[in-house]
């Protein structure tokens, strides 16, 4: 781990832990269900670049 990625995880309240079951590997769903999943965790993950640099808060507000 480096020294940037050590520093920051003793500023976390919390511990990281390496997930024991994935999404991809462990849970069973239809294709539909998998994709509404994807589609959520794109969202959240690039939440800021969507509502705040696209303006798509104006349309869709929180």
């Amino acid at each position: 781990m480096s020294d940037n990625a050590n520093h920051e995880q003793q500023l976390l309240p919390y511990e990281l832990r390496t997930p024991r079951i994935t999404l991809e590997n462990d849970v069973i769903s239809p294709p539909e269900t998998y994709r509404m999943f994807e589609e959520s965790i794109g969202v959240m993950r690039h939440h800021k670049t969507i509502y705040t640099d696209w303006e798509f808060e104006a349309v869709d507000p929180m």
